[in-house]
């Protein structure tokens, strides 16, 4: 094994065609470097090797290549480096790099131990099975795909469970995924299927095995379930943050570009989606739902992060704010662009009040807003009471089950008025 050998090890990482990074390191620091999660290795190395914008997932090697996995920042990707003989100096060839279609954050990577050796497992949120598993096979420096691992208890071969890369026209964006899970027998990709699209921080209503079991039934009368993720999600505000505008109309464009892509491949329509926005994503979904209501068939907003448009109205109080900022903010707030004329899909808006605090100030205006520009049509107003300390923390209240049957009922309502269990959407 890689650990045992008493010799310096001299690995060479390929940046791009033209660049290598060179980097020497004692034996005796090689476990180190093998299980380490740090760009920046122990500081007793000859050099310190340090990657920008790559992230170390995870090693495992045998006698002939060590393996590991790096983040680009866009996706995925192994690197597999090959034993070059039996030189003294025990030298790494420059690395193979085989790619995976997950994005670069929010997945796992794991080691299994098998009869056959070490196998590599990507997993993604993964509903029905592994997405991936890997073997070395050092003999041509590359890993080989096996088929996935089963990660359900149950009979999982009426389901399909996909995960595609969104088009973009801009090749530097971030990827944009989006898992589909399905049943074969059910889905006919002509744009009839209803289908429940939870987007970024939402996808923990799928996380529960109790909410998991509900949904696939859901799935098995004919539903799609999408989840897609947002990797710019707006954080923070647009004064502490310079990027926060220009993510919230990148999450807006991907939010609009989820459901093309689910209308162009058939496997819904858009007034058979129903999107549910969760913190980050509550205020840009609110917002295209405003502007462009026709892409939704139902929406669902639940604790909302601080509207741009408010924080920056407060600070134009006190300093001069640039009429620009304000124009673009005034873009991505759930409070402007409701039309007063048109259809709009049924909206819920879900918050907690804990002790006679709600737990998100946003959320509510969000609501009486559309209320007030919509005359209340569509919109529904949802807030759970619980009787606890304000300082309790919120996860004691367990707002995920307790709305989850709401959530539910307003996506059956609004997408399938005739619903039943054993036929499904009439």
């Amino acid at each position: 094994m890689v650990e045992e050998v008493a010799k310096t090890i001299l690995v060479s990482h390929a940046i791009n065609r033209d660049h290598h990074t060179t980097l020497y390191i004692k034996s005796s620091d090689v476990s180190r470097l093998l299980q380490s999660d740090k760009e920046a290795l122990e500081p007793n190395a000859v050099h310190v090797l340090n990657l920008p914008g790559y992230k170390f997932r995870l090693s495992m090697a045998n006698d002939a290549c060590l393996v590991r996995w790096v983040s680009t920042g866009k996706n995925g990707r192994f690197a597999v480096y090959r034993h070059n003989g039996s030189d003294a100096d025990f030298l790494l060839k420059p690395p193979v790099f085989v790619d995976v279609n997950v994005p670069a954050d929010g997945f796992n990577i794991m080691r299994e131990a098998r009869s056959d050796g070490l196998h590599a497992v990507v997993w993604h949120s993964a509903f029905l099975q592994h997405l991936r598993v890997y073997s070395m096979d050092c003999t041509v420096g590359g890993l080989i795909a096996e088929e996935g691992v089963p990660f359900v208890d149950f009979d999982s071969s009426p389901y399909e469970e996909r995960f595609e890369r969104i088009p973009s026209a801009d090749a530097t964006a971030q990827g944009r995924f989006l898992h589909l899970v399905y049943r074969r027998d059910r889905v006919a990709f002509n744009g009839a299927n209803p289908t429940l699209l939870l987007l970024g921080d939402a996808y923990w209503l799928a996380s529960d095995p109790a909410r998991l079991r509900r949904i696939y039934a859901l799935i098995d009368s004919g539903f799609v379930l999408a989840l897609t993720t947002l990797p710019r999600e707006p954080k923070g505000s647009p004064l502490s943050d310079a990027e926060y505008l220009a993510n919230a109309e990148t999450t807006v464009g991907d939010i609009r570009a989820t459901v093309k892509h689910l209308v162009a491949l058939g496997y819904s329509a858009p007034g058979k989606i129903a999107a549910f926005g969760y913190l980050h994503g509550a205020l840009p979904l609110a917002a295209l739902t405003n502007r462009e209501p026709e892409l939704f068939g139902a929406a669902m907003v639940m604790y909302s992060s601080t509207d741009p448009l408010t924080l920056l109205v407060l600070e134009q109080s006190k300093t001069q704010v640039d009429s620009e900022l304000l124009r673009r903010a005034r873009q991505y707030s759930p409070f402007h662009g409701v039309r007063e004329a048109g259809d709009y899909p049924p909206v819920l808006v879900l918050d907690v009040l804990m002790d006679g605090h709600l737990n998100s100030v946003q959320t509510v205006l969000y609501g009486y807003n559309m209320q007030q520009a919509t005359q209340g049509k569509n919109q529904t107003l949802l807030y759970l009471e619980d009787a606890v300390d304000v300082f309790r923390d919120l996860e004691e209240v367990d707002p995920p089950n307790r709305f989850f049957p709401f959530i539910v009922s307003h996506v059956l309502k609004s997408l399938c008025p005739g619903w039943q269990a054993a036929t499904g959407c009439l």
